[in-house]
């Protein structure tokens, strides 16, 4: 069986972590002897225009874990124009994914991945080729498309595809709530990079409760609050360390929160992080932490439970199916106290969590093996429509 991952956005040198839970999946397939391609298309952001492009703005092709990878990004030269951006990702994807064909074959299916625009590009391919979408924009939950044409093509695609499939049940619901004339969709969860398996989990040696936060330093990620609740969490409990890891348009403004909160030698901004980096400060601390407004998966929470932490999370979508009694703690979003009391009740049952038990669960539910299994099975299943 030959599968094409067509990913609306993908690792490459200038931008190596967006996008890597793809190219997991593409390496999980893989393993299990399945015949895998990955056409991508990034498009520069608006901040970046006028930086060099990726390899020159030309096709870049690649083998990583023999799997050949066709990556290029392109200008969002037309943001503004009505199906301006679709048109020219459209574009390049359909030259790309020719050149693919011409040296690897017509694959059996299309495995998109989100509508804007490797949807798009799968469906108004010539060859036809059968189709199946997995979405992940949490632009569909934050209201950012509901122009018209935007919905003229969603709707378009979502009437090609063979099967549409979302990250999460709260995700898969408000996307049926939307668009209920296609039907519901089926939820299959991200992966977890097995690499988080692999390092044992190890005991802590300072006295310290560490907490751990990662993402980007924006608004949506809510780490604001988060100081907040830490300031309030330290009257109680004064030996608790917050350690925030990611970068973005906020960060100079949270450090100087955090001096004027007075617990600037408490909290630690430690600037964007590499895997291997974002898993040994998994492993060196006690819990962690998202305070996200919205999510509709929440990939650094399952790798937080692959390295046995306990997490507390709010109830922003998609950590909704990933955390339970056994692995942490839910909480309402905007909610102060509850926040306060989540992070206190933490450092309370620090004891009653079980760190192997937590990862073991996490490997079920959510390891290239068990995701890509059901992966491999309903693409069995879409051959035979």
């Amino acid at each position: 069986m030959h599968i094409l991952l067509l990913p609306s956005w993908y690792p490459m040198e200038t931008r190596p972590l967006i996008g890597t839970f793809f190219q997991e999946q593409a390496s999980a397939l893989k393993s299990m002897e399945l015949k895998v391609g990955v056409v991508a298309v990034n498009q520069q952001p608006l901040k970046d225009i006028g930086k060099p492009l990726f390899n020159n703005g030309l096709v870049s092709k690649t083998v990583h874990n023999d799997i050949p990878t066709y990556i290029q990004e392109i200008r969002s030269w037309l943001p503004r124009i009505p199906y301006g951006n679709a048109f020219l990702s459209k574009r390049a994807f359909h030259r790309i994914i020719d050149l693919y064909i011409e040296e690897h074959g017509v694959p059996d299916i299309i495995h998109a991945h989100s509508v804007f625009f490797g949807g798009y590009a799968a469906v108004t391919h010539k060859l036809k080729i059968k189709t199946i979408l997995t979405e992940h924009n949490s632009g569909f939950v934050r209201g950012r498309f509901n122009r018209g044409w935007q919905k003229n093509l969603v709707n378009s695609v979502l009437q090609k595809v063979l099967l549409k499939i979302s990250v999460s049940n709260f995700f898969s619901n408000a996307l049926w709530k939307q668009y209920p004339k296609h039907g519901e969709w089926v939820t299959i969860p991200n992966i977890v990079d097995k690499r988080f398996f692999l390092k044992p989990i190890k005991s802590k040696e300072s006295s310290d409760l560490t907490f751990l936060n990662i993402g980007f330093l924006t608004p949506v990620k809510g780490q604001r609050s988060l100081l907040t609740a830490f300031a309030s969490l330290l009257n109680q409990v004064p030996n608790c360390i917050l350690n925030i890891g990611g970068d973005g348009p906020l960060k100079a403004e949270l450090i100087e929160y955090a001096r004027n909160l007075g617990i600037e030698e408490k909290v630690f901004f430690l600037g964007n992080l590499t895997r291997s980096q974002v898993q040994d400060h998994m492993l060196s601390s006690d819990f962690f932490v998202l305070n996200s407004n919205f999510e509709t998966f929440g990939v650094v929470l399952i790798e937080a439970l692959a390295s046995g932490l306990p997490v507390l999370s709010t109830k922003s979508g998609g950590p909704q199916d990933i955390i339970n009694d056994s692995n942490g703690i839910l909480v309402d979003n905007h909610d102060h106290d509850a926040l306060v009391d989540g992070l206190l009740t933490l450092c309370e049952n620090k004891n009653q969590y079980n760190k192997v038990h937590i990862r073991d669960d996490c490997y079920n539910r959510f390891s290239e093996e068990s995701v890509a299994r059901t992966l491999t099975n309903t693409y069995l299943k879409v051959l035979q429509v």
